[in-house]
């Protein structure tokens, strides 16, 4: 086909002529722009190793060659990255409508799968992400009174910074005792809506190992229908799981992308292998002491006066008994021990996670830091105090409308001077008004109703006593000067 298109004939004629290369580009725009290119991956893979590894992706240590190089890597650490998983992965992705991305809450960017992401932002557009944060109760809190912990709290600034790329939700998997499970099943049940036109809807869970996507579907269904198990790998293959009527989930094995910059130290304390198959686990030790507060560390074990991880190995193999023949402490075994409490949550440890602007004083966009917030309710707060303001503004106009008018009015002060307040009768109620005690209804003892009913408490004024000295009461004539206790008979008191 090349030769019938561009023949040789020419090639070694009278008029030879040389073929052209044929270049990558065209012009010297076209390789600037993929020089750009090749400049931005550069620039987001030392971005990510800064963010996975602390100070190892600083520009000023990855220059650093002095190290020994390893190019070879053990067969445990290829965990993960097998062509079965994989096609696994490839199967939940294409079933499902919305896909789930379950990460660590104590690590979210170091168990988020950006090439599961690109690829479904560039292949399947149309599928919806989200991300989940599990195991937000394994987050430590700065708080020093643990009746005050809130564990979604310290998840609200990786909720704020991931949910600028996707839809982020907290959660807690726990059968008896979750976090997060309304919220989730609630934004399902708007996916499922949105998609009124299917009978169904599949919703896939990816993420790394160890990273809870099993837990959780136990967690929406209330019950054990997925195997768990504090340890990587137990997700053999895909399962098809019905949460209600119209909603489908799905698991999937965990899953890890190959990464130049992930080092066996970094798969080791993530999680993705199994501690009891790696070789010399004392070696990773120290990097875990890099991690973790040393505070945290005595606090956890009960030990003081340790300055390395070799020290804080012996020092703990002889607490806890673990010797080996002539007397030397098992480090192996100790170092196996630690692993285990680092990645099951026993030791306290967390990612910071970046700051954005206007976090500095604990606020974000004029809003409180705080993640259970809702603005419906800063709103009718809000409310609240404009009516309260309008209240107080409407008092005072009126109070000022008063004091013009008595101001106006020229016959104010014989009107106070003649009103004797509420207390004050006529001398026909007075003389109605019963001797003793306090009596209720204004019916006498003969059963005849009073004009008014008046409450008045007997004996409170000098004038009152001889008025009723000079016109007793016919309920006094009828007690012979005798106290009568608890006014007329038969008759309901009021009080």
């Amino acid at each position: 086909m090349t030769v019938e298109t561009s023949p040789f004939a020419e090639v070694f004629g009278p008029k030879a002529q040389r073929k052209r290369v044929k270049l990558g580009v065209s012009s010297l725009d076209d390789l600037a722009g993929d020089t750009e290119k090749s400049m931005d991956t550069y620039r987001e893979r030392l971005e990510q190793q800064k963010l996975l590894s602390g100070t190892s992706g600083d520009p000023e240590t990855l220059g650093d060659t002095d190290k020994p190089l390893t190019m070879s890597i053990e067969p445990v650490f290829d965990k993960g990255q097998s062509k079965r998983i994989w096609n696994e992965l490839y199967k939940v992705i294409d079933s499902s409508d919305v896909v789930i991305h379950v990460l660590d809450a104590r690590d979210p960017v170091g168990t988020r799968c950006l090439s599961v992401e690109k690829y479904l932002k560039e292949e399947a557009p149309h599928k919806h992400l989200i991300f989940v944060l599990n195991k937000c109760d394994l987050v430590p809190t700065s708080v020093a009174d643990l009746s005050l912990y809130v564990p979604w709290d310290l998840s609200a600034g990786w909720v704020r910074s991931l949910s600028k790329e996707y839809p982020t939700l907290a959660f807690h998997a726990s059968i008896t005792n979750s976090f997060g499970k309304g919220s989730l099943i609630q934004l399902l049940r708007q996916f499922s809506s949105l998609h009124s036109d299917r009978k169904q809807i599949s919703v896939g869970l990816i993420g790394g190992p160890n990273t809870g996507k099993s837990s959780i579907i136990n967690t929406l269904l209330k019950k054990k229908v997925c195997t768990v198990a504090p340890i990587p790998g137990e997700t053999k293959v895909w399962q098809y799981v019905s949460l209600m009527k119209r909603i489908y989930l799905i698991d999937c094995p965990g899953i890890v992308p190959p990464s130049s910059t992930d080092s066996p130290t970094d798969l080791v304390l993530r999680g993705v292998v199994r501690v009891e198959k790696v070789e010399h686990p004392e070696q990773y030790i120290q990097p875990l002491l890099n991690r973790v507060k040393q505070h945290h560390m005595e606090k956890t074990y009960e030990l003081k006066g340790w300055t390395n991880s070799t020290e804080l190995l012996e020092l703990l193999a002889r607490k806890a008994g673990r010797l080996l023949r002539g007397g030397e402490p098992d480090l192996d075994g100790v170092a196996k021990m630690i692993l285990n409490d680092f990645m099951r949550g026993k030791i306290p440890w967390f990612t910071p996670a970046p700051k954005t602007e206007g976090e500095a004083d604990g606020k974000v966009g004029n809003r409180e830091g705080r993640l259970g917030e809702m603005p419906r309710k800063r709103k009718q707060e809000e409310t609240v105090e404009d009516e309260d303001a309008s209240a107080e503004a409407q008092l005072q106009r009126e109070a000022e409308a008063a004091e013009k008018a008595e101001q106006e009015s020229p016959d104010g002060s014989d009107e106070e001077s003649e009103f004797e307040g509420f207390g004050s009768d006529t001398e026909e109620a007075r003389s109605r008004k019963p001797s003793f005690g306090a009596t209720v209804d204004g019916e006498d003892s003969d059963g005849e109703s009073a004009d008014n009913d008046v409450i008045s408490i007997g004996g409170s004024e000098v004038e009152d006593e001889e008025q009723e000295e000079e016109a007793p009461t016919p309920a006094a004539k009828q007690s012979k000067g005798k106290k009568i206790k608890g006014g007329p008979p038969n008759k309901k008191r009021r009080t």
